[in-house]
């Protein structure tokens, strides 16, 4: 069985959902003698809620891996989403974008061809 769990969930006072993360939790009934237990296994981590339904079992995710997608726990799918969906909250990123820069191998380069005299040919 498959659902979502919805962590550290914050709202303004319109109720519109200003902060808070999700994952898909797996659900695995497991036999041990006389009693009966279920474990719980995250299978994907959803990232930042920005939109959830009124069932809690559909939402719009900001995805770590996924980016902006919307996820159904009865369909068990993702569809696409476009920043402008009006379920979205105006002021919300919808972007997770990340700034990484590797400057060490360039570095390296200019400072071997800086040794070996041939920086100049750049």
């Amino acid at each position: 069985m498959t659902s979502i769990k919805i962590q550290k969930i914050v709202r303004d006072a319109d109720g519109a959902i200003k902060s808070g993360s999700a994952a898909i939790i797996d659900t695995v009934y497991v036999s041990t003698g006389c009693k009966n237990h279920c474990t719980h296994h995250v299978r994907e981590k959803l990232g930042s809620v920005l939109y959830l339904g009124e069932d809690r079992k559909s939402g719009i995710f900001l995805s770590p891996t996924k980016g902006l997608v919307q996820y159904s726990a009865e369909n068990d799918a993702f569809d696409e989403v476009s920043s402008g969906d009006p379920r979205i909250r105006p002021g919300l990123v919808t972007s997770n974008t990340e700034i990484h820069t590797v400057s060490g191998d360039a570095y390296l380069l200019l400072e071997f061809l800086g040794k070996e005299g041939i920086s100049g040919i750049l």
